[in-house]
């Protein structure tokens, strides 16, 4: 119960939209690890800045990695990147929420 607490305070999704749980004690406890790892300071592969991310950071980072859950620098050259990436065309059939750039 105490997990689920840190989870929500983390803005981790606990449950789909059938409120089917997406966790098991074993698998939410490394998912936690992660999302406090994201939050300590990191450094930008593009321009070599020591940045933080907030924990409810507005306006959310351009990206964000799904393996790790760190967010990225604001920086110049991320903001060209996004601005790329976010112009290329989509196949169809991607889900929308696979295909949204942050």
């Amino acid at each position: 119960e105490s997990l689920e607490a840190c989870a929500e305070f983390l803005c981790i999704t606990l449950s789909d939209s059938d409120s089917n749980k997406l966790f098991t004690k074993a698998t939410l406890a490394p998912r936690l690890v992660d999302a406090l790892f994201a939050l300590l300071p990191s450094t930008c592969m593009e321009c070599n800045d020591h940045y933080t991310v907030d924990h409810e950071p507005d306006p959310a980072p351009f990206f964000t990695c799904y393996r790790c859950f760190q967010g990225s620098h604001s920086c110049e050259p991320m903001k060209e990147k996004h601005e790329a990436l976010s112009a290329i065309p989509l196949p169809t059939g991607i889900p929308a929420e696979m295909a949204t750039l942050r």
